[in-house]
């Protein structure tokens, strides 16, 4: 074709290859290494130019020259998208039914637990031994409230146990709610 004042012939490589090398001595007991493709085109002298999406690397560059690199392309992975819709319940989405049911329970269970635990230990009415009129004791409810309130990061100011096992099943429970709650929040995102 002519292009301008210039002529030029398009030429497909008779292998269709980019251009690899093979060793010569296995080929013909030569010593050195004899290319193919493109680049074998170039470097026997059939073609003046090659324009090809080719990798450069140390071997082809020791034979030939390459322009300078327009685009990088890297490796992509693509799945299908899912349709996706958008509700008054999304917030949901992030964990399946059966862990919400289990998160449920359990702040129910701790809060039990909590209760029973400051409520028949010697030490969760302390203030009741020592003569005191007022019965600042872990109640059935202020448990259930300090179990949400640990899980939903609402800061329990007053209501909380005062016996150690109940203070170190709270503990316990606060560890777990932070990593429910981290997972809840990463999960959304990716949502």
């Amino acid at each position: 074709g002519t292009f301008g004042n210039a002529k030029a012939n398009v030429n497909i490589p008779g292998d269709y290859e980019m251009g690899g090398h093979v060793d010569s001595t296995m080929l013909n007991g030569g010593s050195d290494k004899q290319w193919t493709g493109i680049v074998g085109e170039l470097v026997r002298g059939e073609s003046d130019l090659a324009v090809a999406s080719l990798t450069i690397d140390n071997e082809r560059a020791q034979v030939i020259d390459f322009s300078n690199p327009f685009k990088h392309q890297g490796l992509s992975i693509m799945v299908k998208k899912k349709d996706t819709t958008s509700n008054l319940a999304s917030f949901v989405q992030p964990f399946k039914y059966q862990l919400w049911i289990l998160i449920f329970l359990s702040v129910h269970v701790v809060a039990l637990i909590i209760y029973l635990l400051d409520r028949f230990s010697p030490f969760g009415n302390i203030n009741m031994a020592k003569g005191s009129t007022t019965d600042d004791s872990m109640t059935l409810p202020s448990a259930l409230w300090f179990a949400w309130g640990v899980l939903l990061n609402s800061g329990i100011g007053e209501g909380t146990p005062n016996s150690f096992s109940a203070r170190v099943l709270g503990m316990v429970w606060a560890g777990f709610a932070m990593v429910v709650v981290a997972s809840y929040t990463a999960n959304l995102a990716a949502f």
